[in-house]
C-alpha cells in the first residue's frame, strides 16, 4: 500500500493543486431534529459569499404517506400530529375532513366550533415558535423565552382538550375525541390576557429594534411575482401583498360566520413575514374568542336520574344480565375519558355508526354497543368508505395544508397524500430555465415545460396551468388554449396505468373497433374515464405508429401488439 502524503495548507490556498485561489465547499447538515430545518445544504463559498447552495429536503420524513395505508382510517391520526408536531391539531382536522368528504358526512355544528377554536389555539403556537425562534437565532434569546412562556400557557389549554401537549391525536373522523372540558372559556380568556401582554413586550422589543430590523430588513426578500410564480402560501405570500387565505377563499367549519382580518404586508423580506405572523396571532384570538362566545350547546351538564355507577359495577351488571335501564344510567368515567360521555359525544360527533365508535357506557351496558364498538375496530371491518378520492385543504400556520384520500371500499386507506403546494423542486426549476433558453422566444418552451409539470403533478389542473403561466409570464387562458388543444394532457387526475388504444385506419382494419369494445366491459368505463378503483385509465388515440403489428395499444409506455381479447385480458391482469 503506498504511503499516504501529506501536506498542509491555509484556508483559502486552494486543495493542495497550485492552481491559485478555489472556492471552498462547505456541508451543512443534515440539521439534528431539535434545530430549525430538517435539511442538508452543501453551499459553495467565495470567501464570506454563497455562490450556489445545493439544498436537499426530507430528512425528517418518516414515510407518513405509506405508514398511513397499513391500518384502518382513524389510526393515520397519530401520523398527521408529526407532520408538524406544532400546530398538530390543523392536521388531524384536515386529514379528518378529507376521509368525511369521502364519506359524504357531515360533522355536527358544536364539532365545527371546537374545530376552529382547536386551530386557531394551534396556530398562535406555531407562529410564537416561529418568531420565537427566529429572534435566538439572531441573537435575542430573551425574546425566545418570552415567546415560549406564551406557548406554555397555550398548551396548558391543549392538555386540558385533548390530554396531551404535543402530538396529541385528538381528531377523529366524524368529530372529535372529546368535548371541552368545563370552565375552558374562562381558561381561555386568562391564557389570552397573558399571550397579549407577552405579545406586547416582544413587540416593544423587537419591532423598533435597529438591530433586529438590520438582520431582517431585506433579508430573503421575493418579490411578489416571484411567490406567486412558486406557489407559496400561507404568511410570506401574504408578506407580498397577496391576501390569500384558505379560510377566506374556500371557507370550511364556521369560519365564514367569523369577523377576522387577513393581514398583509408589501416588503416580503423577513421583516414583513414576522409582522404578518405577530398580526396573525391577534386576529387568531379574534376568532377564538368570537367562536367561544357563539358556540351551540352550552355548558356540558346534563342531569340524570339516580346515582353514577363505578365502571367496575357497570361492567358487572352488564355480564349478569342486568340491563334494564342500565343505559339511562350515568357512568363515572376515568378522568382520561372526561368530555366522551353519552351526551358529550352526540353533540360533537356525527350520529353515524358506520364510523363514530358508541360511547363507553353504551359498550359496556349493551350487547349492541359492545358488537358496534368491535366491529369498528376489528381488522377486517372498520370505517369503509365508498371507492373514491377527495381532496380538502385547510389553512395551516405555513400555508395551505391538503389532505387528499384514496378508497377502495375497504377498511384502509389505498392511498394518502399530503400534497406540496403546485411547485416544481429546484432541479425542475433549473430544467425550466434550460429548455427556456433553447428557444429565441422562451414561450416556444411551453410544450416540454407542460410535460415536465404533468411528470410531476399527474396531471394538469387549473392550478398548474396558472402556475406554468406564471413561468412564462403568459395569462392563465394561454396556457389552457394549449392544453385543452393536445390530447396528450390530462386534464383531470388519471389512473395508475394509461390503455391508450390506436384506432387509426391500420388497427381499424385489423379490430381495433372490438378490442377497444373488450376493454369498455372489462374495465366498466368508457374512453377517457378511470375504473373506480383508479387502476386504469382508458384513452383512444389517434396513431401510434406501429401499423404493420396492428391492432396494438400502448401501456404506459409500453407497446402490445397483435392483440386479440385474450391477449388483453392478460395484460389487464398484470395491471396491479
Amino acid at each position: 500500500m503506498p504511503d499516504t502524503t501529506r501536506r498542509e495548507f491555509m484556508l483559502g490556498e486552494g486543495g493542495g493543486t497550485g492552481g491559485g485561489s478555489q472556492n471552498l465547499y462547505l456541508g451543512m447538515g443534515p440539521a439534528h431534529p431539535a434545530m430549525h430545518g430538517i435539511i442538508r445544504i452543501v453551499a459553495e463559498l467565495d470567501g464570506e459569499t454563497i455562490v450556489k447552495a445545493d439544498v436537499e429536503i426530507g430528512y425528517l420524513h418518516r414515510a407518513f404517506e405509506k405508514e398511513c395505508e397499513v391500518g384502518g382510517w382513524n389510526n393515520a391520526i397519530p401520523y398527521t400530529d408529526r407532520l408538524n408536531y406544532v400546530s398538530p391539531l390543523i392536521n388531524n382536522f384536515g386529514y379528518a375532513s378529507a376521509v368525511e368528504k369521502l364519506l359524504g358526512i357531515a360533522i355536527t355544528e358544536r364539532c365545527q366550533y371546537i374545530r376552529v377554536i382547536m386551530s386557531e389555539i394551534s396556530r398562535i403556537c406555531d407562529h410564537l415558535t416561529c418568531v420565537g425562534a427566529t429572534a435566538m437565532e439572531l441573537g435575542a434569546f430573551t425574546v425566545f423565552l418570552y415567546m415560549i412562556k406564551a406557548r406554555e400557557f397555550l398548551w396548558e389549554l391543549v392538555e386540558d382538550v385533548t390530554g396531551a401537549r404535543l402530538t396529541i391525536s385528538y381528531g377523529r373522523v366524524g368529530g372529535v375525541k372529546a368535548d371541552l372540558p368545563d370552565g375552558f372559556a374562562g381558561k381561555v380568556r386568562g391564557a389570552f390576557k397573558q399571550t397579549r401582554e407577552v405579545l406586547d413586550e416582544v413587540h416593544r422589543l423587537l419591532t423598533g429594534n435597529r438591530i433586529f430590523m438590520d438582520r431582517m430588513i431585506g433579508v430573503g426578500a421575493l418579490s411578489r411575482e416571484e411567490t406567486i410564480a412558486y406557489a407559496i402560501t400561507g404568511p410570506l405570500l401574504r408578506a407580498v401583498g397577496v391576501p390569500y387565505d384558505v379560510r377566506r377563499a374556500q371557507p370550511y367549519y364556521v369560519y365564514d360566520r367569523l369577523d377576522f382580518e387577513i393581514p398583509t404586508q408589501k416588503d416580503g423580506d423577513n421583516y414583513a413575514r414576522y409582522l404578518v405572523r405577530i398580526a396573525e396571532m391577534e386576529q387568531a384570538m379574534r376568532i377564538v374568542e368570537q367562536a367561544l362566545a357563539g358556540i351551540p350547546g352550552g355548558p356540558i351538564n346534563v342531569d340524570f336520574a339516580g346515582r353514577p355507577l363505578d365502571p367496575a359495577a357497570y361492567v358487572d351488571q352488564g355480564k349478569q344480565g342486568q340491563t334494564e335501564g342500565l343505559l339511562l344510567v350515568p357512568l363515572t368515567l376515568s378522568p382520561n375519558l372526561e368530555g366522551q360521555q353519552r351526551a358529550d359525544l352526540a353533540r360533537i360527533n356525527a350520529g353515524d355508526k358506520r364510523v363514530v365508535p358508541p360511547p363507553k357506557e353504551t359498550v359496556y351496558g349493551s350487547i349492541e354497543g359492545l358488537m358496534n364498538h368491535f366491529m369498528l375496530i376489528m381488522e377486517g371491518h372498520g370505517i369503509r368508505p365508498p371507492a373514491g378520492e377527495a381532496y380538502v385543504p385547510v389553512e395551516g400556520a405555513n400555508g395551505e395544508l391538503g389532505f387528499y384520500v384514496v378508497s377502495d371500499g375497504t377498511d384502509r386507506p389505498y392511498r394518502v397524500r399530503s400534497p406540496a403546494p403546485v411547485a416544481f423542486t429546484p432541479e425542475q426549476l433549473a430544467e425550466v430555465r434550460r429548455l427556456q433558453g433553447l428557444y429565441p422566444d422562451r414561450r416556444a418552451a411551453l410544450l416540454p415545460v407542460l410535460h415536465l409539470a404533468q411528470e410531476r403533478f399527474g396531471w394538469i389542473s387549473l392550478e398548474v396551468e396558472a402556475y406554468v403561466a406564471g413561468l412564462f409570464g403568459l395569462s392563465p387562458a394561454h396556457v389552457h388554449e394549449v392544453v385543452t388543444f393536445y390530447t396528450l394532457y390530462f386534464r383531470q387526475p388519471k389512473g395508475r396505468h394509461v390503455v391508450s388504444v390506436c384506432h387509426n385506419l391500420s388497427c381499424h382494419l385489423a379490430g381495433a373497433k372490438g378490442i377497444l369494445q373488450h376493454l369498455k366491459d372489462r374495465l366498466g368505463v368508457d374512453v377517457g374515464e378511470t375504473t373506480e378503483d383508479g387502476r386504469v385509465t382508458l384513452l383512444a388515440v389517434e396513431c401510434l405508429c406501429a401499423c404493420e403489428r396492428a391492432p396494438m395499444l400502448q401501456v404506459d409506455d409500453r407497446y402490445e401488439f397483435d392483440l386479440t381479447p385474450d391477449t388483453v385480458d392478460r395484460i389487464l391482469e398484470g395491471l396491479r
